[in-house]
Order: C-alpha cells, then sequence, then structure tokens
C-alpha cells in the first residue's frame, strides 16, 4: 500500500494509533458488547453516533480489502481555518468552533461580519449573548444542528454559523444565523475581558482578551475521508 495519510472513520471503539492507516471501530458481536460494558466506567462507548463511518463490522472485511486494492477513493471533507489577531492556530477544526465567555453565565459580548478579499460583505452585527458556534459540514448533525440549524450536505465546502441565545436589540436580525462560503472569511472582533475558543470540543482551548480579532474560514487543508455509500447517496441526494 502506497504510503500516504488515510483516515477511515468506522464506529468507534477502539484505536490503533500506531497504524499508518488510523481505524476506529466497533463490532456488534457479543464479545465486544460485553468488552463494551466491562469498560463502560473508564469511557462511554455509546456517545459518538458514527456519523462519518464507512464501515460496520459486517461490512468492514469488504471496505478495507476496497481501500487497499485502490477500488474505493477518499472523499475530501472542508474543515476551518482559525486565526486570532491574523496567527493561524495550528489546529484545524473538523467539525465546529464555539467562541464563548469562560463563565457560561456570563454575556459574551462580541460583532462580527463577513468578508472576501478583505472588503466586508456585510453589515456588522453586534451581539450579547451565550456566545457563537460556527461548524463545517461534518459537525453540522452535532451541537448547532441541536440549537436549530440544519444538516448540510457532508462534502460542501462552506461553513455554518449561529449566534447562541442572543439577547441583544438585534437578536431577530437574519445575520444571527447564516452561511460562510467557501472564498468568504468571518472576522468576530471580542469585546469581553476574557474568552475562550473551543476547538471541536473541550480538548482543544485557546484563550482571548479584549480587543482580538478572531478570523474564520473553510479554507484549512481538506481531510481524506472515506465515506459510507449510503452518506455519499445522501450528500448527492441534497445537491439535486
Amino acid at each position: 500500500m502506497a504510503r500516504r495519510r488515510l483516515l477511515l472513520l468506522l464506529k468507534p471503539l477502539d484505536v490503533y494509533p500506531s497504524l499508518e492507516t488510523s481505524v476506529q471501530t466497533t463490532t456488534t458481536s457479543s464479545a465486544n458488547r460485553q468488552k463494551v460494558a466491562e469498560l463502560s466506567e473508564e469511557f462511554d462507548a455509546t456517545r459518538s453516533t458514527g456519523y462519518l463511518c464507512a464501515a460496520t463490522a459486517d461490512n468492514f472485511e469488504q471496505i478495507l480489502n476496497d481501500i487497499l486494492e485502490n477500488r474505493s477513493e477518499p472523499c475530501e471533507l472542508a474543515r476551518m481555518a482559525v486565526s486570532v489577531n491574523s496567527n493561524l492556530i495550528s489546529t484545524s477544526a473538523l467539525n465546529d468552533i464555539l467562541l464563548a465567555h469562560p463563565c457560561p453565565a456570563t454575556v459574551s459580548r462580541f460583532s462580527l461580519r463577513t468578508k472576501k478579499d478583505g472588503e466586508p460583505l456585510s453589515s456588522l452585527l453586534h451581539c450579547r449573548s451565550s456566545g457563537l458556534r460556527v461548524s463545517t459540514a461534518a459537525g453540522s448533525t452535532a451541537a448547532i444542528h441541536s440549537a436549530g440549524g440544519f444538516t448540510m450536505p457532508i462534502l460542501s465546502k462552506e461553513l455554518q454559523y449561529m449566534v447562541r441565545e442572543p439577547i441583544s436589540a438585534e437578536a431577530t436580525s437574519e445575520l444571527m444565523s447564516g452561511l460562510v462560503k467557501s472564498s468568504e472569511t468571518m472576522e468576530v472582533s471580542w469585546f469581553c475581558r476574557e474568552g475562550v475558543l473551543y476547538i471541536d470540543g473541550s480538548h482543544v482551548v485557546h484563550s482571548i482578551q479584549l480587543g482580538d480579532t478572531i478570523q474564520l474560514s473553510p479554507r484549512a487543508p481538506l481531510l481524506k475521508v472515506y465515506l459510507s455509500p449510503d452518506l455519499l447517496s445522501r450528500n448527492q441526494q441534497a445537491n439535486i
């Protein structure tokens, strides 16, 4: 097999980080169900919905053979590039980012607008809210969907954003949620003394402060992923 980085997302249970092809799997056998039960005190093996899973225990061998024999090609998923004060953060978001005050009971104050080639595309929106969430297509089935967003076609190269629980006078503005196209950038100015930028959950965290500017765009390096035929079929139907 040619030495290239592959990401094969399967129903999560066991992770093999030493393999060049990262494989995460969950099987449905009674032995593995017992293993899940035994490890339930250490982690929650049922917490993932497996949205990006390429295979199940039943067809894993066939899917893997197709990859090894070059009968299957990976898709390219958009990731989000995140910069603070024009300094690019090394971690690209596969799913989403959350920008908020570190205390959930404190109001987040910020303004946002979209730009293209450095020129404003939208009017400046001033927000007082619980924060801002921005997702990729891969992350659009998660938190932003639970908050009222919509599921995007998995191969979309756009970002979806939503101001969380807005309380400002402009709370009814149509700009409180929307899309950032592949050629555009969202620019956010932060007006609280402190803030936190979460990337793909709570493990990657960056502190921000009063006066910082955060730039978000869908132009991070694409991630090659093997997806299930069913998910790709739904993506094609969504584009019709």
